[in-house]
């Protein structure tokens, strides 16, 4: 908003949507919350798909795990349907998660 004109409706109604939606901190709640769901990643879960939906993430029904971040083409995410790094690969869906969507 620095860069709106104060006074003008365009100020205004930028001022109303920020003010009428919690949005101050979400990012990193969900960021925390894909850390969570993701840190133990070997293929995905009802469950698992289930909190990623509850945090944005909209799944494309293709081969693998593909999401966007409120079906985003530009924040897309693919996990490996069966990862081969299971020690490292939970960290790693989550950091490039946070990365991408947050």
């Amino acid at each position: 908003m620095d860069n709106t004109e104060l006074k003008t409706r365009r100020y205004d109604v930028l001022t109303d949507i920020l003010q009428a939606n919690e949005y101050q901190g979400t990012g990193k709640k969900r960021a925390e919350e894909a850390k969570r769901l993701l840190s133990n990643y070997s293929g995905m879960t009802p469950k698992l798909r289930k909190g990623l939906e509850d945090i944005g993430f909209v799944f494309d029904e293709s081969d693998h795990q593909k999401v966007k971040y409120y079906g985003d083409d530009r924040y897309t995410v693919v996990y490996a349907s069966t990862p081969s790094d299971k020690g490292h690969g939970g960290k790693n869906n989550a950091a490039v998660t946070a990365k991408k969507a947050f």
